[in-house]
């Protein structure tokens, strides 16, 4: 599962509309159908205030990665 299905689950368990939720998340409509329905990267701030409609919070970890040597 990715974000975007989380999200839709998440709505749809709670009987709302991508526009309620939109509403209550002070995003556009046409942002939670694109998320929910392709890859759509969104800001920490933005999946934040997404989640905070479901009482949720997100956590973010940095995990630094090893850069591939240059040719």
């Amino acid at each position: 599962m990715n974000f975007g299905e989380d999200i839709r689950k998440l709505r749809e368990d709670a009987g709302m509309t991508q526009q309620e939720l939109a509403n209550r998340a002070g995003v556009s409509r046409s942002y939670i159908a694109r998320f929910e329905t392709t890859s759509k990267k969104g800001t920490v701030e933005t999946l934040r205030k997404i989640f905070n409609v479901f009482d949720l919070d997100v956590k973010v970890e940095i995990v630094p990665i090893k850069k591939r040597p240059l040719d």
